[in-house]
C-alpha cells in the first residue's frame, strides 16, 4: 500500500462515499494534504486498514496538532518514535489501541511542535 491514498481510496477503505471522506477532512476527523493539482492525499498512517477505519483517538489528537502543519511535519511528529510512548510512533501507539491521552501529553509536552 502507498503511503498516501486519494479520497477515493479512502472512500474504498472505509466502505463510505467519497462525500463523507470529505466531510470528515473538513470535519478534523481525518488528515490530508492538498497536492499541486488541488486534490487531498490522505496519509496512510491514520488509518487501522485491516479493520477498516480511522485509527482510535485520532479526531482528539488532530484537534491537539490543529494549526499549520505541514503534511510532512504532521506525518513525521504520527510516525516518529516518541520516548514517553515506549519508543512507538504516536500512529503505531494508538493503533495497538493504547490510552491516547498519553499521545495528547506527549504532543503537548514536545518542543517538536
Amino acid at each position: 500500500m502507498s503511503s498516501w491514498l486519494t479520497a477515493t481510496d479512502v472512500a474504498r477503505l472505509l466502505g463510505t462515499p467519497t462525500a463523507a471522506v470529505n466531510r470528515l477532512r473538513r470535519q478534523g476527523s481525518l488528515f490530508a494534504g492538498r497536492r499541486r493539482n488541488g486534490r487531498y492525499a490522505y496519509p496512510t498512517w491514520q488509518f487501522d486498514c485491516q479493520n477498516r477505519r480511522p485509527l482510535p483517538g485520532l479526531q482528539t489528537v488532530l484537534a491537539v496538532l490543529a494549526g499549520d502543519h505541514d503534511v510532512v511535519g504532521m506525518s513525521a511528529l504520527m510516525t516518529g518514535t516518541w520516548e514517553q510512548l515506549d519508543d512507538l510512533s504516536a500512529a503505531d501507539w494508538m493503533a495497538q489501541g493504547r490510552p491516547i491521552e498519553a499521545v495528547v501529553e506527549a504532543l503537548e509536552n514536545s518542543e517538536r511542535l
